[in-house]
């Protein structure tokens, strides 16, 4: 992706070059999906689609911006280590969701490790590419600013989730939120498995604390656990969960 480490191998798009992006199913979500044919084109020519594979590392903080990706089909996980080495998970990207605009906008480095979950297909697109897409389209240009924005808000929850809420409180957001399923919060990879690890990272919780809580949630009939998987079994409660352990204060502030 331009930089200094091993790269995948590049990849041919499998989408038919006639359709470009409009043949691609995640055209809706795709925030590459305001732009007209001209500039579409301008972004078929010019791409750098390739394939990585579990694990590997797409930048990492200090990393100096060079453009954006595109996740076109796969999960990218954005995490944060601590001054303690810890790692906290900030969020993940999928199908049609782009990464690393905070450092492009503002010219520093990257702050966080971009970390591929599974096999993933990511398109790059240079930063003189980006700059001529958004001189030429406001529509793309309003479209990064507000995704960079909710982005920011939703980090902003999970800090302040960290700080106010319960550990049975955040486990059912986190599980309402369809992640530890693959369900509608990773729509790219409706399979993917994530570790107790995983998910604690993004909680802020100990394994063990997640292990406990998910039995806890069992035996009140919240979760059925199959395998490795988690399915809700009722959801209403599960929200009310959610909702639990915010002081007041922060509720009304919230509404």
């Amino acid at each position: 992706m331009g930089y200094r480490r091993t790269l995948a191998a590049q990849f041919v798009c499998p989408q038919p070059r006639s359709g470009g992006c409009g043949a691609c199913s995640c055209e809706k979500r795709c925030f590459l999906g305001v732009l007209d044919a001209g500039l579409r084109a301008r972004v078929d020519a010019a791409r750098v689609v390739r394939l990585f594979k579990c694990n590997h590392i797409l930048f990492s903080p200090g990393d100096a911006p060079q453009g954006l990706t595109i996740v076109c089909k796969g999960s990218v996980r954005m995490v944060f280590t601590t001054e303690q080495g810890k790692q906290v998970t900030a969020g993940y990207a999928s199908c049609g969701e782009f990464i690393g605009e905070a450092a492009y906008l503002t010219g520093a480095p990257h702050a966080f490790t971009a970390e591929v979950l599974g096999d993933t297909v990511a398109t790059f697109l240079p930063k003189a590419l980006v700059d001529e897409l958004l001189s030429r389209s406001p529509r793309l240009l309003r479209r990064l600013a507000e995704d960079s924005a909710g982005r920011f808000c939703s980090m902003a929850r999970l800090a302040s989730n960290w700080l106010l809420k319960s550990a049975d409180a955040k486990l059912a957001e986190f599980l309402l939120a369809g992640h530890a399923a693959g369900g509608d919060g990773l729509p790219c990879m409706p399979g993917l498995r994530l570790t107790r690890q995983d998910v604690a990272q993004y909680v802020g919780l100990a394994p063990e604390t997640v292990i406990r809580r998910l039995s806890a949630f069992k035996r009140r009939g919240l979760v059925r656990l199959d395998g490795r998987f988690v399915r809700i079994v009722d959801r209403p409660a599960l929200q009310s969960v959610a909702g639990d352990g915010v002081p007041t204060a922060y509720r009304l502030f919230s509404r």
